[in-house]
């Protein structure tokens, strides 16, 4: 009998490979760039050397030391407390029969998308603790009248004057049906810009960020009205990134000399390691290629050959630009010094019956990673 979604509703392991496995390593941008990938079904122990005894040269027939000791320390992976990724994702039994093209197919492509920012978000900034969200709404262009609106999930915030204080911005959000009372505080001077901190039943959760429209603004020039994420809500016992790891090295970001760049490699050598990987966001990224051999010249520093096209390396070290780091943060890291520990148990699993009341069929993806570092000094954290 052949198996269905009835009979199988979880799928195979070769399918779940052929699905989420696979193209979410290729997806992500740190799975992608060369860590030392474990599969495990459980808490993964991982040796390393953390430090020993000098040796000594002997004379023939002389005595050999016999006494040499080496201490062994280890990384511990995938806890039994560590959370997994979890989502569900809903369409209507219409929306396939109308579908020109395989709308489970281009689900099962979004599920990887959204599944790879959340796991690369963790495994490179995850703190790893209860964090609630923080986004900052600025008002640009010095407006000197009118309003602009704050929307989250599709929902606009009633109208809000453009020097209003923050307790009337947080007014503002708590009356928006998708947020609520008490799900949200704002913080921040008359005239922002405004941090707003998620709170209540939306604390310790990756949010999505708001919008915002300041149509209605006056008096100023190039006005409108931003939203960014500082600080990304997580739940706690996930995965501490890259950037939040034990013993790691720090350095200085400075896009406008890229000195700072050779100063980090200098960090890494002098630690005996060889970096491999700078990641790096796109914006930074951007601003240190544009840099010119000095003033009036039209030769990138970073870039000899302008006609040879696009090439993601400084001084010879591979770039990963992403927008899961912020501007002002960079990292310069030795990968093979890099453990993920990847579940052996992933599963996507198709819901027939559980929505069947509203003629909607459900997939539920859920996947577990974890990540540690076996020589700290391998990983150089920059900031601004």
């Amino acid at each position: 009998m052949a198996e269905t979604t009835s009979t199988a509703p979880e799928l195979l392991a070769e399918q779940v490979a052929s699905l989420l496995v696979q193209p979410l390593e290729a997806a992500s941008v740190v799975l992608s760039s060369g860590p030392r990938i474990f599969d495990t079904a459980g808490v993964l122990r991982v040796p390393k050397i953390a430090g020993s005894d000098p040796v000594n040269y002997v004379a023939e027939a002389g005595l050999i030391d016999s006494t040499h000791s080496t201490a062994f320390d280890e990384v511990v992976l995938m806890p039994t407390e560590r959370k997994s990724i979890k989502v569900i994702e809903r369409y209507t039994r219409e929306l396939v029969r109308q579908s020109v093209v395989g709308i489970d197919s281009v689900l099962q492509n979004r599920l990887v998308k959204v599944v790879s920012d959340q796991l690369d978000q963790a495994l490179l900034t995850g703190a790893g603790t209860d964090t609630s969200e923080q986004q900052v709404i600025t008002v640009n262009g010095t407006p000197t009248g009118g309003t602009f609106t704050v929307s989250y999930r599709g929902v606009a915030s009633g109208n809000i004057a453009f020097n209003a204080a923050s307790s009337a911005v947080q007014t503002a959000l708590q009356a928006v049906s998708t947020i609520g009372a008490s799900n949200a505080t704002v913080a921040g001077s008359a005239g922002g810009p405004y941090t707003v901190t998620f709170a209540g039943a939306l604390a310790n959760l990756n949010v999505p960020q708001m919008t915002a429209d300041g149509a209605l603004l006056t008096g100023g020039t190039d006005m409108s009205v931003t939203v960014t994420t500082t600080v990304h809500g997580e739940a706690g016992k996930g995965i501490t990134g890259l950037t939040k790891q034990a013993g790691v090295q720090t350095g200085t970001l400075d896009v406008t000399n890229a000195d700072s760049l050779l100063t980090a490699i200098g960090q890494a050598v002098a630690a005996e390691v060889t970096p491999n990987r700078w990641f790096i966001s796109g914006a930074d990224f951007i601003a240190l290629r544009k840099l010119k051999e000095q003033t009036g010249s039209a030769k990138y520093l970073l870039e000899s050959d302008v006609t040879s096209g696009p090439t993601y390396r400084m001084f010879g070290i591979g770039v990963t630009p992403t927008n899961k780091l912020p501007t002002g943060t960079a990292v310069l890291v030795d990968m093979s010094q890099v453990a993920v520990a990847r579940d052996v148990a992933p599963s996507v699993t198709i819901l027939t019956e559980r929505y069947a009341e509203y003629d909607e069929i459900g997939i539920r993806v859920t996947t577990r990673y974890d990540l540690g570092v076996l020589q700290p000094a391998a990983v150089i954290v920059l900031t601004a």
